[in-house]
């Protein structure tokens, strides 16, 4: 509603509107029209798929359509992916927005599961694997860099106990290397075994 771009400093234009009422901006790659998400923000306006009504300002599709696009991505993603019916690690359902880190957690999950709690929806019988990344190792002339950036010039230069640091670092690097986070791999999904859902 009455949208307008925003500039910046030097005049250049920036392709961000902001909604002439809320001031709420679009822009970026999320809104390649933006402009037209900045008109539609605080007024009447339908879906761009379904021509329903939007409940949510600012959105260029209702929420059903959302979720259609998300079902098929992820059809798309498991048609792609390699499957294994075999896994040694952690597993990630994207419709739970669920992690389990290992096959006993899983499987007792399953074994659980009851499909009032979850909105009626069947147990997945396919999830994501996922991949283990360990922690940044602290790194000292990172921190040293950071320790006298508003420091004189070569201030680093002037520091003592610098090789006991690095140790301690090392130490702590070597203690933490176990402490892993957990991304899914859309590229190979675990196939639940067929026998186990129809038991469930």
């Amino acid at each position: 509603m009455n949208a307008f771009e925003l500039y910046k400093l030097d005049g250049t234009a920036t392709n961000i509107f902001a909604c002439g009422k809320c001031g709420i901006v679009f822009g970026g790659t999320y809104w390649p029209d933006a402009k037209g998400a900045a008109e539609k923000c605080c007024g009447s306006s339908v879906c761009n798929r379904c021509g329903a009504e939007l409940t949510h300002k600012g959105y260029l599709i209702c929420r059903a359509c959302q979720i259609v696009d998300t079902a098929e991505k992820l059809r798309e993603d498991f048609e792609k992916a390699e499957k294994v019916t075999d896994w040694d690690g952690a597993f990630y359902s994207e419709p739970f927005n669920k992690y389990f880190f290992d096959m006993d957690e899983l499987e007792e999950w399953l074994d659980d599961y009851d499909p009032k709690y979850y909105g009626g929806m069947s147990a997945p019988i396919w999830l994501f694997t996922c991949v283990a990344a360990p922690p940044c190792p602290l790194d000292i002339e990172d921190i040293m860099e950071r320790a006298t950036e508003d420091m004189f010039e070569d201030a680093a230069d002037h520091f003592t106990g610098i090789d006991d640091l690095q140790k301690a670092i090392d130490a702590f690097n070597e203690a933490n290397k176990d402490v892993l986070t957990y991304f899914p791999n859309r590229k190979k999904v675990y196939l639940v075994k067929q026998e186990e859902t129809d038991e469930r």
